[in-house]
């Protein structure tokens, strides 16, 4: 059976990529009209919600052929269209996109899935190697990975010492040092100091 699935990003999208547009293209490439073998999803913004597509998936038996008028109409990204193509062939389902003259059943067809599964891995890769790069960046920086600027170590070492001198009050301190007064503490605990020069064993 031959299964038609589309997609729109809302009503009022334009006949290029709408709606009635890509019907007729189904229609013309042999899909029947019923509620059976065609499935229509409005999809508005970045909802990743697809009920008509979900009851397609459920409804698809081997030797069965899902039909879109082009690749992009299948999924949100290249990721998403090669998980659901696989998903396709482990149930014997075959996919054909009618504009890239894609076609799971044929040599060519699985050549170009093996090549947009080659460029989605290299895209991973790329994106992988920024979010390296920006970690590796915000640490020169100082900053923290979550993107917030750690504390200067030379003014948070002044603090400590003015902490140990006890000349100052503690929001003396944080004024002067530009260093916070929950920070002071916390360091002076951690570095097991106290007033005056004692250890501090709070």
């Amino acid at each position: 059976m031959l299964i038609g699935y589309m997609r729109v990003s809302s009503q009022s999208q334009d006949d290029k990529n709408g709606y009635a547009r890509q019907k007729q293209i189904l229609l013309d490439y042999g899909v029947e009209d019923s509620e059976e073998t065609l499935y229509y999803d409005v999809i508005t913004g970045t909802s990743i919600k697809r009920p008509a597509l979900d009851k397609m998936r459920k409804f698809i038996r081997k030797g069965d052929t899902v039909v879109c008028s082009e690749l992009s109409r299948l999924g949100r990204n290249t990721k998403n269209c090669l998980e659901l193509i696989e998903e396709f062939k482990e149930k014997g389902v075959v996919f054909i996109a009618i504009k890239e003259g894609i076609d799971t059943s044929t040599a060519m067809g699985e050549f170009f899935l093996t090549i947009c599964s080659a460029f989605n891995a290299l895209e991973l890769s790329y994106i992988n190697e920024r979010c390296i790069q920006g970690r590796e960046t915000a640490r020169k920086e100082g900053r923290s990975l979550g993107g917030r600027p750690r504390k200067d170590q030379k003014s948070l070492d002044e603090a400590m010492e003015l902490f140990k001198d006890s000349k100052l009050t503690v929001r003396e301190i944080s004024n002067k040092t530009n260093v916070s007064p929950s920070l002071i503490y916390r360091t002076a605990k951690e570095r097991n100091i106290s007033r005056d020069g004692e250890l501090n064993n709070s």
